[in-house]
């Protein structure tokens, strides 16, 4: 738990820490597919396994940009990109800090699958560059991370009350905890992210306009032009992917660098934000008998969607 909910020595006893494994599905995925082809193995899909090609599909026929390159705009040697990684070592945290049942993660969903040119997935992949989500987005996120907190504490203190004075009381069970659905939070078909370089990117961006792409815009570090960019993924996804990269770094360092005084959003505050989202989702104790209990969501049907 952060330190806002002040949970003592003793509580954390009560809450136990958590295995490492399953894969992600957003609430309104929790389906099979009828087929299983697009479902995800018991445990997390290792790094280096290829995507279904059928989600693929599925995540290019919701992306507004019709499958080519968020940040350039071409359709040529595009890879796809997680917004959260396969490798990520909070799959069963964020099942518990997203509203999920336990083993319904779902990596390959369309929600999290984002196009770029090679060159550029590269440079994501190596952490030289980040999306933010918008502000209204990232409000969104706090409220709910927010209501998650005060709901725990409450779990907390009727926990520790059964401790002290077991006789006739039942222990309260972690689904009395009403966990906010992620999944459901967002329900419209595009969102806007804001393109946030690492101090030390160098590479230009070139994106590219036009029926047959003859026009085309140039944007150097730290690409305070770019404008907005639209896509399809979710902006949990977004923020986990933003949070996990800032997370080691200065706010402070990082907006002197980047950010000019005349810009409003994202700035340093934004930083932040991010990282006690990301600090949040990952470090928070979850209840025992979530941590414990067998894996009952139906993993990885993507087939569909916002309905």
């Amino acid at each position: 738990m952060s330190r806002r909910t002040g949970l003592s020595s003793r509580s954390l006893k009560l809450l136990a820490t958590v295995r490492e494994d399953g894969d992600y599905d957003p609430q309104d995925e929790n389906r099979r597919s009828k087929s299983g082809t697009d479902v995800s193995p018991p445990c997390r899909v290792r790094w280096g396994e290829s995507i279904n090609p059928v989600q693929k599909e599925h995540a290019r026929a919701a992306d507004p940009n019709g499958g080519a390159c968020l940040l350039t705009g071409r359709k040529v040697a595009i890879e796809t990109s997680h917004a959260l990684a396969r490798a990520t070592q909070h799959v069963t945290q964020l099942e518990w800090a997203w509203g999920m049942k336990k083993g319904a993660f779902y990596i390959d969903t369309r929600y999290n699958l984002l196009f770029l040119k090679a060159d550029w997935y590269t440079l994501f992949d190596k952490d030289m560059w980040m999306l933010i989500p918008d502000k209204n987005d990232l409000k969104e996120l706090e409220r709910a991370t927010a209501r998650l907190e005060e709901e725990v504490e409450q779990y907390r203190i009727a926990l520790e009350e059964v401790t002290r004075r077991p006789q006739g009381q039942s222990k309260p069970s972690f689904e009395d905890i009403k966990r906010p659905e992620f999944g459901s939070l967002f329900n419209k078909n595009e969102h806007e992210y804001h393109f946030l370089p690492m101090p030390n990117m160098e590479e230009p961006i070139c994106r590219y306009s036009g029926p047959n792409f003859d026009k085309h815009k140039e944007f150097k570090f730290p690409y305070h032009t770019l404008g907005t960019l639209k896509s399809h993924i979710k902006p949990h996804f977004v923020a986990y992917n933003a949070g996990m990269k800032l997370r080691s770094q200065n706010p402070i360092t990082v907006a002197s660098q980047i950010f000019p005084r005349h810009q409003v959003y994202p700035d340093q505050s934004t930083i932040v934000k991010l990282q006690n989202l990301y600090n949040t989702w990952t470090g928070s104790p979850i209840p025992e008998d979530f941590a414990d209990r067998q894996n009952e969501g139906e993993q990885g049907s993507d087939e569909d969607n916002n309905e």
